[in-house]
């Protein structure tokens, strides 16, 4: 297949859906109410509308002095069907009527408000709806406007007053769709997982150069206090605590944990949305802390606390402050979590969250991390695109909705919650351009964590691998670049089907495949695939026989045994140099014993 064909497939290809994707999306237009008698306005609440409702002859008014007026008529919790009897007496007569949603299909709520002669009907829900079409006849059966109000929305109406005078248009803005936004979703994410990623390969060289020299000690028999033993090993026990590797075991485990979790979230979510919110804010202001602790520890206070019995060791004053400032940072935007600026103080503690989880959590090898992407990958797919065939909105009894709602979707932007929680793992950035439909567009752009987390770990595992220093900056540099792609990927498609992405659909390939795209022309896939077992470092043949000052005096017997002992417990030394220093040993016992005869 020539070049030519296959510009001609993909033109082809992103027309189709693109068309489809332009049928398939409403139109929005404002609805202003007013108490009767008075002039000015309300703030525009948003109405989607289904712009195939109207004739065409007879479309939404662009402009305000073409716009839809009346009176307003409350008919919920009517659902305005066939049999309503909210109608009787001419109540609608050339009124913009509102009922509750279900019972009936669009169509049918259209209808009967058009019989009675109605300028528009609304129907209020607690989530935005499709109003769809029955037939290809009922397309141009209607001349009024049906749309599509939240119930949030409508209690603002309600609140206006017993008599409302309402306008209903749809100005022209040609900014409508796009806003910078998804900028900022972006250079959070991609910085996320570049420095994370960066500080993950630089632990896990830092802890192999640790066990290097730690097994170096061991087999080089350095005699030192038991002070510095005990330093040491509290040493090792932070260092294990400060990192963790992944098995395969535990990545099985991981993952139907994450199911049975999401699934536990979709059914109980107003009761588990507040453990979430707890843990969000001990671990946000930890990953913060762990953050800033870097550069903290350079302070010079090196005060310290009377040991506590639950503490191995005395904790720094310093850390203690840093810390009670983190968990005051994380308090204050649990307080504060409702309100416009909340989104600053939760991207900054996701950021530091994220960070510290790519730092803290290794691969060992490119296969644990494929099993792991990959799961992550299905488990994405099958909660946002396969689930709505296996659920169905508690609400809609409109026929023309063949499916249910996605669990992912719904349980990410706080659909399920009767008391407007939302879950507060993921990066939120509200709408930042300003436009007449600034109100409609109120669904804030989010990433969640697991979508920085997870491609994360490939990034962090490709610049810690034990390659070459050129080898770990092609793998590095390629694989934050290929998120990056897997990203703009994700917004297009976003805008393209204006619904809900799964972002590791797109994720996971970009990242994988370009790992293993590198690693076979460069021939390292096995060594990628399998990880690098560190070699143990080889013992030096000589090693430097004890002063006379350091031997303790005793018998020779005894020095002879201990020596014994210390020979048996290390495996890797060779009998030549077990012979070498037990002959040092003893001769300087032997010059020990002269010295104290002179």
């Amino acid at each position: 297949m020539n070049y030519d064909n296959m510009k001609k497939i993909l033109i082809l290809f992103c027309y189709i859906t693109l068309s489809e994707t332009a049928a398939s999306v409403n139109n929005i237009g404002l609805v202003y109410g007013r108490q009767e008698g008075k002039t000015e306005w309300s703030d525009p609440i948003c109405l989607t509308y289904n712009p195939q409702y109207l004739s065409i002859h007879n479309p939404l008014p662009t402009e305000e002095k073409y716009a839809i007026r009346g009176l307003f008529k409350d008919f919920t919790p009517d659902y305005g069907c066939d049999d309503s009897g909210a109608y009787d007496g001419g109540s609608a007569l050339n009124k913009i009527v509102a009922v509750a949603r279900g019972n009936c299909t669009f169509v049918e709520k259209t209808d009967m408000a058009e019989q009675h002669h109605a300028k528009a009907v609304i129907v209020v829900s607690s989530t935005y709806v499709s109003p769809g079409i029955n037939q290809t006849s009922d397309i141009h059966r209607f001349t009024i406007p049906s749309g599509t109000m939240l119930k949030s929305d409508f209690i603002k109406i309600q609140k206006l007053g017993k008599t409302v005078e309402m306008m209903i248009y749809a100005p022209e803005v040609s900014d409508k769709l796009f806003d910078p936004c998804m900028v900022v979703i972006f250079l959070l994410a991609v910085v996320c997982v570049a420095v994370g990623g960066f500080w993950s390969g630089l632990t896990v060289i830092e802890r192999q150069k640790k066990q290097e020299e730690k097994e170096k000690k061991k087999r080089e028999k350095k005699y030192v206090q038991s002070s510095d033993q005990g330093k040491d090993e509290t040493d090792d026990e932070k260092e294990d605590e400060e990192h963790l590797d992944i098995t395969v075991p535990a990545v099985i485990v991981f993952f139907v944990l994450v199911c049975a979790f999401l699934v536990l979230l979709y059914f109980f979510y107003d009761y588990l949305v507040y453990v979430i919110i707890s843990l969000f804010c001990i671990a946000g202001s930890m990953g913060l802390y762990y953050c800033i602790q870097p550069v903290w520890k350079y302070i010079p206070i090196n005060t310290r606390t009377p040991k506590l019995p639950c503490c191995k060791s005395q904790l720094e004053v310093k850390n203690l402050i840093l810390y009670a400032l983190c968990l005051t940072f994380a308090i204050v935007w649990a307080v504060e979590r409702h309100e416009s600026y909340a989104w600053v103080l939760q991207d900054i503690l996701g950021l530091a969250f994220c960070i510290n989880m790519l730092k803290t959590i290794q691969v060992p090898n490119l296969k644990i991390c494929s099993i792991l992407l990959i799961l992550l990958f299905l488990y994405d797919i099958f909660f946002v695109f396969i689930t709505p065939y296996f659920t169905k909105d508690e609400e809609i009894l409109d026929v023309t909705k063949r499916n249910g709602e996605s669990i992912m979707v719904k349980v990410a932007t706080g659909g399920a919650s009767k008391s407007k929680e939302r879950l507060p793992m993921v990066f939120v950035v509200p709408k930042l351009n300003y436009s007449p439909y600034s109100s409609c567009l109120n669904q804030p752009s989010m990433l969640g964590f697991g979508d920085v987390i997870v491609p994360g770990l490939l990034v962090g595992y490709n610049h810690g691998i034990d390659l070459n220093v050129k080898s770990k900056k092609i793998y590095y540099i390629a694989t934050v670049i290929a998120y990056g792609i897997g990203m703009i990927i994700t917004f297009v498609a976003l805008e393209l089907m204006q619904t809900g992405q799964p972002a590791l659909l797109y994720l996971v390939p970009c990242t994988l495949i370009t790992t293993f795209v590198i690693g076979c022309i460069r021939r390292e896939f096995k060594l990628l695939w399998n990880g690098i077992k560190k070699v143990s470092v080889p013992e030096n043949s000589e090693s430097p026989p004890p002063q006379p000052n350091d031997v303790t005096p005793g018998p020779d017997t005894a020095s002879v045994n201990n020596v014994n002992e210390e020979m048996s417990s290390t495996s890797t030394l060779d009998s030549e140099n077990r012979s070498l220093i037990r002959k040092c040993i003893c001769r300087s016992k032997s010059e020990t014993t002269n010295y104290g005869k002179l």
